[in-house]
């Protein structure tokens, strides 16, 4: 499926890749050193060398090596996984309602609202990343984004409006596991402003505390114009569990009503 052209599939799409866009700059500006890479091939064959050893000295050992070989791989998967910040659980879209244990958050969109497919939104944030990023960003952050695993839970559009609304959330996990919101977004904007296509503004309000569903989310506004088309983005961050968890909706300056209504309408799980 080819997405065509017009102001509302060009909004989309440029608000997906500077979802993206954010996610990777923040990741990308932090110095690999201080980054936890993934581990290579080798590192975890050893993982694995390991556990095998352990099981046949379990065996060795009778049935009570065994039992404690064995609880001794799942201690340590366990304690990977709390290090890891493996606790994280995607949400559930069931037609137009969106559940997340996790972030304790249920949104159930009205008929307006056409739920889009994974593949959609891969396809729509490559459109984007073409009209909001510069060649040399876009390979910059194409070999950052490899690296960085973003989680899109959601992304719909209002097709009331001729589909210039949108809502997306996303999850990914943060470079840094004690970084602030304030600090992700200040990552985020001194790698996006750097990197704009040609004629591509973009200008970063102040970030503010706004309560979703009972819980403090850091908002930042961002207002951006390309190829004629003006548009308003605010994206709401908190962090859990060493992830970043994102809610951006994209409108018109005229939609700031409908915005205040959507984010309303946000309940707890």
């Amino acid at each position: 499926m080819k997405l065509r052209k017009s102001k509302a599939t060009k909004i989309l799409c440029v608000a997906l890749a500077l979802l993206a866009f954010t996610l990777t700059a923040c990741s990308s500006a932090v110095p690999r050193g201080l980054k936890k890479e993934p581990e290579q091939g080798g590192g975890q064959e050893s993982r694995r060398e390991d556990e095998r050893g352990q099981e046949e000295d379990g065996l060795a050992g009778g049935e009570d090596g065994k039992k404690q070989a064995t609880e001794e791989v799942r201690n340590q998967g366990q304690d990977d996984a709390v290090r890891d910040g493996e606790s994280y659980e995607r949400g559930t879209v069931n037609g137009n309602v969106y559940e997340s244990k996790w972030l304790g958050i249920r949104l159930s969109l009205s008929d307006d609202y056409v739920v889009a497919t994974q593949e959609e939104f891969e396809q729509a944030r490559e459109v984007g990343a073409d009209l909001i990023m510069s060649e040399e960003a876009q390979e910059k952050y194409g070999e950052v984004a490899a690296s960085v695993a973003i989680e899109p839970e959601l992304m719909a559009v209002c097709v009331s409006d001729g589909g210039r609304m949108n809502i997306s959330i996303a999850v990914q996990k943060l470079p840094l596991a004690n970084m602030t919101a304030d600090q992700f977004f200040m990552l985020s904007k001194q790698g996006m402003s750097g990197g704009l296509a040609d004629g591509m503004e973009m200008n970063f309000g102040d970030t503010s505390e706004v309560e979703i569903a009972g819980t403090t989310y850091t908002k930042m506004p961002i207002t951006t114009a390309v190829q004629g088309i003006s548009a308003n983005i605010d994206m709401y961050m908190r962090v859990k569990d060493g992830h970043a968890a994102l809610i951006t909706i994209t409108y018109l300056p005229e939609q700031s009503a409908k915005v205040e209504e959507l984010i309303g309408s946000i309940q707890k799980y």
